[in-house]
């Protein structure tokens, strides 16, 4: 649907739309997130599931940060 929507790169509304996009996404992945952690919960699977969840999050999180430190530092 996004793509449906998405103005030409020449519009006004195009850096709007981008922010929109972008953030939604963040949000997504932020509620997903929750999400994962809420299911460990409920399975009463123990605090082991969500240290290594935890920790597999701590080094995507780390990685992205790092490629995105890189793609800034590029301009």
């Amino acid at each position: 649907m996004a793509l449906i929507g998405r103005p030409k790169k020449e519009s006004k509304v195009r850096k709007y739309w981008n922010l929109y996009h972008h953030n939604t996404g963040r949000i997504l992945i932020i509620l997903a997130v929750a999400n994962i952690f809420y299911g460990i919960q409920l399975g009463k699977e123990g605090s082991g599931w969500n240290i290594g969840y935890g920790i597999v999050l701590a080094i995507l999180l780390t990685m992205a940060l790092t490629f995105e430190t890189q793609l800034c530092s590029k301009d």
